[in-house]
């Protein structure tokens, strides 16, 4: 059902698969919410998405993560958050994907951006995540940053991740 479900253009042929899931008595896991999740176009069908899930009492995976790290319009800090809340560790993939969103960002208060890049380059550092995806991702967003303060602190914990690779 997955499988089908993946396949669908639109959300009426999901509910119709998820209806014949339920006439087969199949209930809805991860990876069924996270297939969702990936085809939602908005902010509030993600949030649709999501209660749903929270209703079937399925727990998110860090893939549900990284899908909503790559959406247009999370709060990239919340969801950040509720990773750490929900005790889902990033994996290399969330790693790069929030330097990917930290780089499209167009949020106003700058510092938010920092704050979040320290949170993660210090998660990525601890949690041994691949360096070169560290440092790269580091480079790229500390270019984005005209404080120079700000720049030595973001080169200081790219050198701290450059040494646990």
């Amino acid at each position: 059902f997955n499988t089908r479900l993946s396949a669908c253009g639109s959300e009426e042929e999901r509910r119709a698969v998820l209806a014949e899931m339920a006439a087969h008595g199949v209930a809805p896991n991860v990876v069924t919410f996270n297939t969702r999740l990936s085809a939602c176009g908005s902010e509030e069908e993600r949030r649709a998405v999501l209660a749903e899930m929270a209703a079937h009492g399925v727990a998110p995976d860090v893939v549900t993560f990284n899908i909503r790290f790559k959406a247009r319009g999370e709060n990239l800090e919340r969801v950040w958050e509720s990773m750490a809340a929900a005790s889902v560790r990033p994996d290399g993939v969330t790693i790069a994907t929030v330097f990917m969103a930290l780089l499209r960002w167009r949020e106003p208060r700058r510092g938010a951006r920092v704050a979040l890049l320290r949170r993660v380059l210090e998660t990525a550092t601890h949690r041994n995540v691949n360096g070169v995806v560290v440092v790269n991702g580091a480079k790229a967003i500390c270019r984005l940053l005209p404080d120079k303060e700000q720049l030595r602190a973001l080169e200081a914990l790219v050198a701290q991740a450059r040494g646990g690779t």
